[in-house]
């Protein structure tokens, strides 16, 4: 998961735009390098509000899950996977460890 999951708004694009000799580009999406994108990530993550302190916890780019059992590390993994999918957020297979 990350920034690239949230729309920038039009009014702010030009202010993300950069020049390459390929020519001129500015970020459509929340580029990670932005002053106010954690903030702004870690307010999106709040789709998970509900979920976490019981399921588990947020910080920044990272979702921690903990449970007393493999049954219940499964199940609580299965809640915070359907919300995501709900907001049609993915998560990236080659940053994530299991068990």
């Amino acid at each position: 998961m990350g920034n690239h999951h949230i729309d920038m708004d039009p009014s702010y694009i030009d202010k993300t735009a950069f020049s390459t000799k390929e020519g001129h580009w500015a970020y459509k999406r929340m580029s990670f390098g932005l002053k106010t994108a954690p903030a702004t990530f870690q307010r999106m993550m709040n789709v998970l509000s509900g979920l976490t302190g019981k399921r588990c916890s947020v910080f920044i780019g990272d979702i921690v899950m903990y449970a007393n059992s493999l049954v219940g590390h499964d199940r609580k993994l299965r809640d915070v996977f359907r919300r995501l999918r709900k907001y049609n957020l993915k998560l990236q297979p080659n940053k994530c460890d299991f068990f």
